[in-house]
C-alpha cells in the first residue's frame, strides 16, 4: 500500500535502537520529511537468529508499517538487508526500499581507494558475516580490494542493553574483536551493523588512528537520491545545506517522527536520547499483535485515530493562538 503522495512518511525498520544513527542522518539530510521508525527491540539482537527467522521478523514489521502507506522503506539493520532484502522486494514491490548494504560498501571502497593493495576490515553480526552479502558487494565495486570480516556476536546487545561507553565490558568485547581483525592490518574498519555506530567514539579512544566506516550518512545520501529520482521528495524539503528541493520553496517546516518499539518504549526512549539528543515517546508494539494481522491492523487504526484527534487539538490550539494575536 506505498503512497504516492510525497507527503507520505518514510518507514525505518530496524531490530531495536541501532538504526537511529540511521534516523539522525535521514534527519539531517531530510528534515523535513516525516518519518515512522520501528525497533524491534524486544526481539532483539537479530544477528545470532537463523535467516528463516530474521525473515519472518522484518516481514511481519514490513507488514505493520506498510499499513501507513510509506512512500519508502529504510532496511536500517544491516543483518535484516543481508539475508531479507530479496524478499522483501518481492512481497512489497510496490515499495520502494534502501539497505545499508551497499550505502555501507560503497562508502568503504570509497575511503581505501588510494591505498596500493587496499584492505577492509569487516565488524558485523554472524547473520551479516555468514551471508558474504559485504564481501560481494566490495568485490563487484572494486576487484582489487581485499576483505577481513570479524563476527561481533555480542556488540549489539550490548547497546541494546543501554551500557556506558567507559563501562569495562564494552571495551572488552570491543578489545576482543577488534585487536585480531587489526591483525591484518586493515586500511579501514567497516561497521557492519548500525548498533556499533553507538560505540564509535569508545572504539577511535582504543585504537587511535584507525579509520572508522558506517552506513549512516551513505545511506541517508542513497535515500536523497532515490526519493529525487522518483520525485517523491516531500513538497519544500529542504535538504541540510539549507537549499529547497523544490523551486520557489523555503524555510520548509520540520517533518516529524513517530517511534513504535515491541521493547520497554521507556529504556528506547533513554537510549535514543542518549545516542540523538532527541526527548522522545514511543509507541509499544505487543509481539502477539505484531505476528497478528487483524491486531496489525486494528493497532494502526487506533494509533491513526489518536494521531487524527491530536492534529485537530494542534489546529484548534493555532487558531485560538491566532485569535489571541487578532484581538
Amino acid at each position: 500500500m506505498a503512497s504516492h503522495d510525497s507527503s507520505a512518511p518514510i518507514a525505518v525498520l530496524d531490530s531495536g535502537v541501532g538504526g537511529l544513527s540511521v534516523l539522525a542522518s535521514i534527519r539531517a539530510r531530510l528534515p523535513s520529511e516525516d518519518v515512522l521508525y520501528f525497533a524491534d527491540s524486544g526481539r532483539a539482537p537479530w544477528g545470532g537468529r537463523s535467516p528463516e527467522t530474521i525473515r519472518r521478523f522484518v516481514m511481519q514489521i514490513a507488514s505493520f508499517l506498510d499499513l501507513f502507506e510509506p512512500k519508502h522503506l529504510v532496511l536500517a539493520c544491516n543483518t535484516a538487508a543481508a539475508v531479507a532484502t530479496s524478499e522483501l522486494r518481492r512481497a512489497f514491490s510496490h515499495l520502494g526500499i534502501t539497505g545499508v548494504i551497499e550505502p555501507g560498501a560503497r562508502a568503504a571502497v570509497a575511503a581505501v581507494s588510494s591505498a596500493y593493495s587496499p584492505t577492509i576490515g569487516l565488524l558485523a553480526t554472524e547473520a551479516t558475516v555468514r551471508s558474504r552479502v559485504f564481501e560481494h558487494a566490495i568485490a563487484a565495486r572494486s576487484m582489487k580490494t581485499r576483505m577481513h570480516a570479524a563476527a561481533a556476536p555480542l556488540l549489539a546487545a550490548i547497546v541494546e542493553e543501554g551500557r556506558d561507553l567507559d563501562d569495562p565490558l564494552v571495551e572488552l568485547a570491543l578489545k576482543q574483536y577488534i585487536e585480531p581483525l587489526l591483525m591484518k592490518r586493515p586500511h579501514a574498519i567497516l561497521l557492519g551493523c548500525t548498533h556499533y555506530h553507538v560505540l564509535r567514539p569508545t572504539i577511535e579512544r582504543l585504537f587511535p588512528g584507525v579509520l572508522i566506516v558506517d552506513s549512516a550518512h551513505a545511506t541517508a545520501d542513497d535515500l536523497l537520491r532515490r526519493l529525487t529520482s522518483t520525485q517523491m521528495l516531500r513538497q519544500g524539503t529542504a535538504t541540510s545545506s539549507g537549499t529547497s528541493s523544490r523551486s520557489g520553496t523555503t524555510n520548509a517546516a520540520a517533518g516529524r517522527c513517530q517511534f513504535f518499539t515491541t521493547g520497554d518504549p521507556i529504556q528506547f526512549s533513554r537510549i535514543a536520547r542518549r545516542m540523538t539528543g532527541l526527548t522522545l515517546e514511543a509507541t509499544p508494539v505487543s509481539i502477539d499483535e505484531l505476528e497478528s494481522p487483524p491486531a496489525r491492523e486494528s493497532l494502526v487504526n487506533e494509533f491513526n485515530d489518536i494521531r487524527d484527534i491530536n492534529e485537530i487539538n494542534e489546529i484548534n490550539d493555532t487558531e485560538n493562538i491566532d485569535s489571541i494575536i487578532a484581538a
